[in-house]
Parts: C-alpha cells; structure tokens; sequence
C-alpha cells in the first residue's frame, strides 16, 4: 500500500496488520495521484483495497463536514471537500488519519507523514 521510500517502509512496520481502513473517497484521490505521478492506479488500488477495509462517507459524514468546512478551510487554506469528509469521516469513527497530504497537518488526530517543509 505504501511507496518503498524510507516512510512508506518505516509505516509498514509500524501500522497494524489489520484493523486499517480507507475511505471511498480516498481511491478518487489516488487515482488523481497516480496519474500526476506516472503510477499505474490499478496497482494502487489494488494495494490498498487488499490493505483496507473501505468504508463509504455516511450522509452524517457528508452533513458533519458540511458544517465545519469553513472552520477547516481557515486552519488549512485550499483543503478541499473531499479532503473535509475523508477528515470527518475519521474522527466520527475515532481513527488515526495516516496523510503525506498537507492539509490535515493543523488537525487533531492527524499523522503526517510527509516531507516537512
């Protein structure tokens, strides 16, 4: 599921072997990825759904974003709404969000593991 760079290795030991999951969402993401990457996205996708288990965004997922998207946007300029569920969906269900993406470093419940800046 993770890249064979020094984090993606170093996350592969440190995650769960289950118990991981993915929002619906994020295979949208990773398919955008994949192609501004040069990456085959049927192999990522492939990697993460035999990695995750996938959950669907609920509508009170949709509705709680919604909500605090303004409040998201001002702590993370340019986060999008797709960024807001896929963050919402995991703090409604009390999950670690594991993200290289930047804009969930300002929130709670984040491990970025990005490149710092």
């Amino acid at each position: 599921m993770f890249e064979s760079s020094r984090i993606g290795l170093q996350l592969r030991n440190e995650l769960p072997t289950s118990g991981i999951y993915a929002s619906a969402l994020t295979l949208a993401e990773i398919i955008a990825w994949c192609g501004r990457s040069g990456k085959n996205p049927q192999i990522c996708l492939q990697a993460i759904k035999k990695t995750a288990s996938i959950i669907d965004a609920t509508a009170l997922d949709c509705e709680n974003a919604g909500t605090n998207f303004k409040t998201l946007r001002k702590a993370a300029p340019g986060m999008g709404m797709i960024d807001a569920i896929i963050y919402t969906q995991a703090r409604n269900r009390g999950f670690e969000l594991v993200t290289g993406d930047a804009h969930f470093k300002p929130f709670p419940g984040v491990r970025f593991i990005g490149k710092e800046k």
